[in-house]
């Protein structure tokens, strides 16, 4: 008897290679709910066997009926990355509490839970994504449910979007490394997670077990951002410790005023501090012998990690407060193949810094873009703006952006623009005062040795 799958959070990056993996024939029915589309569902909603419900886990109305058809849950869907504790709570721990009591109605029976490593984390006081994890856990295991938890260690591969934040701190040109360096992880390529996750489903595997899931190699954390280091240069990597014990009573105080504006959190710093490594179970010993070490799944995946697309769609936000749509991607990539974009790779060290900093998130790329307006008027920063600027007045529906609008109440809009104007100009100050030295120092470095 071929059983029915329903997916939630099919358009992950984790839940797409285990949909690449899966053969459909071995299936009755695949029911894949997400919010948004992907590529992917597009490609496989042709084919026998597979259906795509665009929805969140709280519109039950909508999948209902494929819930119901349904053998066995794999629930993928959650929060990841830097977000306000609220929304953890409300997609990973709430959501989960959720979709488990709908599965609970139907009367479906086994379920597949993705957790993370992080749960086991000695303190997760101020982790509110391991929090939520953790009670999505409990959940389950309150539940009348046949469940498998997996808790994946750091997950590489192509796409990862832990991949491509440590990558933001190996390319700089001295590595900030928080703490002493030496905490432990223990890093799983993608292809090998997804295969653990189909020796689940079809070995039936859902006798309330957890099973932790990592590679075949320990390494500690600055061992591991110098290898990334090295996929992208052949340059020696730099580095410069930064002390918890003074970076963490800082970001606390700062967490409570400016979170939402912080590059990362305290609980984002928890691989810093906490050894993420796994405890051996029959699961991952059976899959062992046939996973992928450390440098081969960075050689894997390096290559193939999205920067320019993750950077078109920073600095998209920036300049016109939306994501650009697949034909300005398409387009950005391609101006990066002509002229002074082709060049980016040898820039400059303060350059590079710049471009890491910027690509952090909008706030920052609007930092970046004022210092340089200012003291690097020549920083590729602007040139990446301006190309960037070019193509979506060229573009529908981004050219309605820069259509003139009329303002309604021309005291509201003047009051708005000093307040905005006076942040600015105050963060533009503090920003430069940390990023001044570094320019100096960078860009007397770079000449030193033709002089």
């Amino acid at each position: 008897m071929k059983h029915s799958l329903f997916i939630t959070g099919a358009s992950g990056f984790i839940a797409g290679h285990l949909l690449r993996g899966i053969n459909p024939e071995e299936y009755e029915n695949i029911y894949c709910l997400s919010r948004k589309e992907s590529k992917l569902m597009t490609s496989l909603s042709k084919q026998e066997g597979f259906k795509f419900i665009k929805g969140s886990i709280y519109d039950a109305d909508l999948y209902a009926p494929y819930l119901a058809a349904s053998d066995i849950v794999v629930h993928f869907a959650a929060i990841t990355g830097k977000a306000r504790p609220d929304e953890y709570f409300k997609v990973n721990s709430e959501g989960t509490e959720f979709l488990i009591k709908q599965c609970e109605e139907v009367g479906i029976r086994n379920f597949l839970y993705l957790s993370s490593i992080a749960v086991k984390f000695p303190d997760i006081s101020r982790y509110y994504y391991a929090q939520s994890k953790k009670q999505g856990e409990d959940a389950l295991r309150s539940s009348t449910l046949n469940y498998t938890i997996v808790r994946p260690a750091i997950v590489i591969g192509q796409g990862s979007p832990i991949l491509e934040s440590l990558s933001k701190l190996a390319r700089a040109p001295v590595i900030p490394i928080f703490g002493d360096g030496t905490t432990k992880i223990q890093p799983i390529y993608v292809n090998d997670l997804a295969d653990c996750l189909l020796h689940i489903l079809k070995g039936n595997i859902f006798q309330n077990e957890t099973f932790d899931l990592g590679g075949p190699e320990v390494i500690t954390i600055e061992d591991f951002i110098k290898k990334i280091h090295q996929g992208y240069s052949k340059e020696r990597p730099r580095t410069i410790h930064i002390p918890l014990g003074l970076l963490i009573p800082l970001l606390s105080h700062l967490e409570k005023y400016f979170y939402s504006f912080l590059p990362f959190t305290i609980g984002q710093l928890s691989s810093f501090r906490y050894d993420g490594t796994i405890g051996e179970n029959r699961l991952y010993l059976k899959l062992l012998p046939g996973m992928q070490g450390v440098d081969k799944m960075l050689e894997l995946s390096i290559g193939s990690v999205h920067n320019l697309e993750h950077e078109c769609e920073v600095f998209g936000s920036y300049l016109i407060n939306q994501k650009p749509n697949e034909y300005v991607l398409e387009k950005y990539q391609e101006g990066h193949q002509k002229g002074e974009m082709s060049k980016v790779p040898a820039t400059g060290s303060f350059d590079r810094l710049l471009l890491t900093i910027a690509g952090i998130n909008p706030f920052f790329t609007k930092l970046t873009d004022l210092y340089s307006r200012l003291f690097f008027k020549g920083s590729i920063l602007r040139k990446k703006l301006v190309l960037l600027l070019a193509i979506l007045e060229c573009s529908t529906p981004a050219h309605h952006y820069f259509l003139p609008e009329k303002k309604a109440n021309k005291g509201m809009f003047y009051i708005k623009t000093f307040q905005v104007g006076f942040f600015s100009l105050f963060t533009l100050i503090l920003f430069s005062a940390i990023v001044m030295p570094f320019h100096l120092i960078l860009t007397k470095a770079s000449r030193s040795p033709g002089q």
